[in-house]
C-alpha cells in the first residue's frame, strides 16, 4: 500500500514539473505513438489521468503516462523502429512526447524524475528528434548510446524526485555523442564517446565539466546493457541489430541477452567443474605405477609387464 501511495505523490508532483518541458501536440489525429513496452520484470506501474495500471508486454505509452519502477523492477521500451530504453530499479520516467506523424517524422521526449536510464538507438535514424528532460537540464541525443542518472544526494533511497531540491543528475555516454543544455538558456555543452559530465541545479554549463569515463558509470552500463529475452520479434531483432552494428558493444562483450548471459556462465562453471574432476583425477593417479621414463631416449613408454586389460 506504501508503494502505490508513494506512486501517486511522484505522479503529482511530476506532472507539475515536467509540464514546463512538454511540447504541446495539436493535431492527434494525425501521429499515432512509437513508444511500447518491450519486457517488464518485478514492481512496476503505468500512472495515467485514469489511474494506475500494471503494464504488459506491448502496451503503447502515450504521452502524459508515468512509468515506475520499484525495488526489484526494471522495464525495457521499444522506441519505434529507432531505439531500446532500459529503466534500472527505483525510477520514475514520464512520456511528454511520442509520436510518429504521417510524414514520417518521429518525436519523442520523456521526462526522468529520478533513477536510472539506458538509452539505445541506432546510428542511422529515420527523421526523429529524441530528448531526455532532467530536473537540471535537457540531454538532446546526437549518439546512441549513453546512461542517464537522476539522483538526490540527500535521500537514503535514492528514488525521490528532486526537480524542486537538491539534484544531481551525470550523463555517460558510451558511443555518439550528447548535447547538453538548461531549459532556459540555449548554451550547450556536448558530451561526447567515452566521456562523462554532472549537472547540478545551479550548475553553469562548461566544457570544463567533461570527464573520461569512470569505472563505475562503465559497470552501471555494462549491466544495464543486457538486454532480456521477449516474445516480441520487433524488439529482438532491433536488439540484436543494435548488437552486432556497434563497436562499443561488442568490444565490451555487452548487449546481450539476459539468458544468454546466464547460459554463458552457467557453461564456465561447468567447463570449470569438469577440468577441475579431470586435475583431481589426474593427481589422485600414481605416475610411476603405469609410466616411467627413458633416460637414455627422453621419452615415455608403459612399464612391459602392466595391463589395462581388466579381465586378465
Amino acid at each position: 500500500m506504501g508503494f502505490v501511495a508513494i506512486f501517486a505523490i511522484f505522479f503529482t508532483a511530476c506532472q507539475k514539473d515536467s509540464k514546463e518541458s512538454v511540447t504541446t501536440v495539436t493535431d492527434k489525429s494525425q501521429q499515432e505513438s512509437n513508444v511500447v513496452v518491450a519486457f517488464v520484470k518485478g514492481d512496476v506501474v503505468v500512472i495515467r489521468e485514469s489511474g494506475q495500471v500494471k503494464p504488459n508486454l506491448g502496451d503503447v505509452l502515450t504521452s502524459k503516462d508515468t512509468i515506475v519502477t520499484g525495488q526489484n523492477g526494471s522495464v525495457e521500451i521499444l522506441v519505434g523502429e529507432d531505439g531500446v530504453l532500459k529503466l534500472n530499479k527505483n525510477t520514475s520516467l514520464s512520456v511528454s512526447q511520442a509520436f510518429a506523424a504521417n510524414d514520417g517524422s518521429r518525436a519523442t521526449e520523456v521526462n526522468m524524475q529520478y533513477g536510472k536510464l539506458v538509452t539505445v538507438l541506432r546510428k542511422e535514424r529515420k527523421t526523429e528528434s529524441f530528448s531526455v528532460v532532467t530536473p537540471t537540464s535537457i540531454a538532446g541525443v546526437r549518439g546512441t548510446i549513453f546512461l542517464t542518472n537522476v539522483e538526490n544526494p540527500s535521500a537514503k533511497g535514492g528514488n525521490v524526485a528532486c526537480g524542486s531540491g537538491n539534484c544531481v543528475v551525470k550523463y555517460t555516454v558510451l558511443d555518439g555523442a550528447v548535447a547538453i543544455r538548461k531549459s532556459n538558456s540555449e548554451n550547450e555543452i556536448v558530451v561526447d564517446k567515452q566521456k562523462t559530465a554532472e549537472v547540478g541545479n545551479e550548475t553553469k554549463l562548461s566544457d570544463k565539466m567533461i570527464k573520461p569515463m569512470d569505472k563505475q558509470s562503465l559497470s552501471e552500463m555494462k549491466e544495464m546493457l543486457a538486454f532480456e529475452n521477449t516474445k516480441m520479434l520487433q524488439f529482438e531483432s532491433l536488439a540484436n541489430e543494435l548488437k552486432s552494428n556497434n563497436e562499443e558493444l561488442q568490444k565490451l562483450n555487452i548487449g546481450s541477452s539476459v539468458e544468454e548471459l546466464e547460459k554463458a556462465a552457467k557453461s564456465r562453471e561447468i567447463t570449470k567443474s569438469k577440468s577441475d574432476e579431470v586435475i583431481t583425477t589426474a593427481k589422485s593417479i600414481e605416475d610411476s605405477k603405469y609410466i616411467k621414463k627413458d633416460v637414455q631416449k627422453d621419452s615415455l613408454k608403459l612399464a612391459p609387464k602392466e595391463s589395462f586389460d581388466k579381465t586378465k
